[in-house]
């Protein structure tokens, strides 16, 4: 709102915190990861208790069978870190991109691999916005602009588009340029799931990268027409969703 009305000539951003639809962006590019106390590792957890902030973390973890007791809450990185320190959890499930950045990374037991758990769209990415009227910045801004993510994140949340998910949806998706006989190649895989466990999807395509929203669309119709409508996927704002129950970890 601000660049718009120009009281600045620049914004930056989560590329996964940017409304699905607006106007041409310049991205640069992490998963999750599991941090805890005693080198705790997530497939022999032992049905101990768990932190997720995202309900995309928790269906993935309770799709995955292994019984852990899953406790939404809120917080910054270090309060939940403090809540595995204190004894309260047994772990907490974070951006590993995040934690990089605040030279948190040796708290890590576990870097989860997509094949576990897959990120939110756009999740690791940077962003910087801009107005569309200054082709200085622009020019300067483009320098830093990096292609292979740029393909990825726009996939990746052309599925979100595509399924009418927001943010905070059930729904992982990541998508990877990869090299091939043909040239390079996008890989996409998505997860959509239910809290209830009655949806749980997995699926993914590859094909030409130069065509990342198509790609995106097939995959998304895909999950659609095997069910990822009756995950009532969450909206900002929808009728009749209410949020999940939490516990507020910040503390005064």
């Amino acid at each position: 709102r601000e660049l718009g009305r120009g009281n600045h000539i620049r914004a930056h951003h989560h590329r996964r915190a940017l409304a699905r639809q607006r106007g041409q962006r310049l991205v640069a590019r992490g998963h999750d990861q599991v941090a805890a106390d005693q080198r705790v590792h997530l497939a022999r957890a032992d049905a101990g208790c768990g932190q997720v902030a995202r309900v995309r973390r928790e269906v993935q973890v309770r799709a995955l069978g292994f019984g852990l007791e899953i406790t939404p809450i809120r917080g910054n990185v270090e309060t939940r870190i403090g809540l595995v320190a204190s004894g309260a959890l047994d772990a907490v499930i974070l951006a590993w991109a995040g934690l990089r950045r605040m030279g948190l990374a040796e708290r890590a037991t576990e870097v989860l691999d997509p094949i576990v758990m897959l990120p939110a769209a756009g999740q690791g990415a940077l962003a910087i916005e801009c107005r569309a009227d200054n082709d200085q910045l622009i020019a300067i801004l483009r320098e830093i602009d990096d292609p292979d993510t740029r393909l990825c994140t726009t996939a990746e949340r052309t599925v979100l588009r595509e399924l009418e998910a927001g943010c905070i949806a059930p729904v992982g998706v990541l998508g990877e340029v990869v090299d091939s006989e043909d040239g390079l190649e996008l890989s996409l895989r998505a997860f959509v799931g239910s809290r209830d466990g009655s949806v749980e999807l997995r699926r993914s395509l590859h094909g030409p990268a130069d065509d990342p929203e198509g790609l995106a669309r097939a995959l998304a119709q895909i999950l659609l027409k095997d069910g990822a409508a009756q995950a009532r996927i969450p909206r900002p704002g929808a009728p009749g969703i209410e949020p999940p129950p939490v516990t507020d970890a910040t503390k005064d």
